[in-house]
């Protein structure tokens, strides 16, 4: 029978960097990534709901909150980051595990899966960011809100990265601790994670390749940009998006809706209880 961990948490080294993570619950093991800016506190609601029946382990990526920013780190890559996740997912073995990516989290989560297909058992992804560099014909291309744009052009990356969460109502959806947190990302997310959604585009021999077993999803109320990125990866990936209540942020604002369409999934593929070591 597995042991119940209950927000257990800390550092871990791995892929050459400390890494923070927090483990909820007992169960087939599920890896959250949060999306661009954030950490393990902007998906805790979703941990929480999933820990009711699964291992949950949700991480601070390289660099932002609670993960210190390594020496001399001046740039990252999708490949990086999919690298750090499947270290993570060695080195506290939970391996092969479930993936639930949100935003630029998915767009991880979907390189974890392409290129570390054994130790991924299946993946949710939720409302990808929307991606210019796949879809070079879009009908729209992201455009920070006007607040936002005020606040970069005065040089205030936190002010704008606070109109932004607001405007995606992540702002209120979360903890005071976890907006501070998110508010020191600001200038790391601008400098090294936002170009990613510039310059990423999944490979497209390894996704018609695929056999990892996969499920897009996006929100009732995502604005036609973001849904136009699920749309898409969907039909790379052959399979439909499906719908959960909420917006790009539901996984912090509708945690209850979001597992309703994850859960089935998640249970058909997570597999066996596993039990960190």
């Amino acid at each position: 029978m597995a042991k119940t961990k209950e927000d257990v948490g800390g550092l871990v080294r791995v892929n050459g960097t400390d890494i923070y993570h927090e483990i909820r619950g007992a169960g087939p093991s599920v890896l959250l990534i949060p999306g661009g800016g954030g950490d393990g506190g902007a998906v805790a609601r979703l941990a929480h709901e999933l820990s009711r029946e699964f291992l949950v382990v949700a991480y601070d990526r390289r660099g932002l909150s609670r993960s210190p920013r390594p020496n001399d780190w001046l740039q990252t890559s999708m490949a990086e980051q999919a690298e750090d996740a499947a270290a993570l997912l060695r080195v506290l073995g939970v391996a092969p595990a479930a993936v639930v990516g949100a935003s630029l989290g998915a767009h991880v989560a979907l390189e974890l899966l392409l290129h570390y297909p054994n130790l991924v058992r299946g993946a949710s992804l939720l409302d990808p960011g929307p991606l210019d560099s796949a879809i070079p014909d879009r009908r729209q291309r992201m455009v920070l809100p006007e607040p936002a744009r005020a606040a970069m052009a005065r040089g205030d990356s936190a002010a704008a990265f606070e109109a932004l969460l607001r405007d995606l109502a992540l702002w209120d959806a979360v903890d005071p601790a976890t907006r501070q947190r998110l508010l020191g990302n600001a200038r790391l997310f601008f400098s090294h994670e936002n170009p990613l959604l510039q310059s990423y585009e999944p490979d497209g021999a390894l996704l018609r390749a695929n056999r990892v077993p996969v499920q897009v999803g996006v929100g009732n109320d995502t604005p036609p940009l973001f849904r136009e990125m699920a749309e898409w990866l969907a039909s790379r990936l052959h399979v439909r998006a499906e719908t959960y209540a909420g917006g790009h942020v539901a996984t912090a604002t509708h945690p209850d809706g979001v597992v309703k369409v994850i859960g089935p999934f998640l249970h058909l593929h997570a597999g066996k209880s596993a039990i960190p070591g």
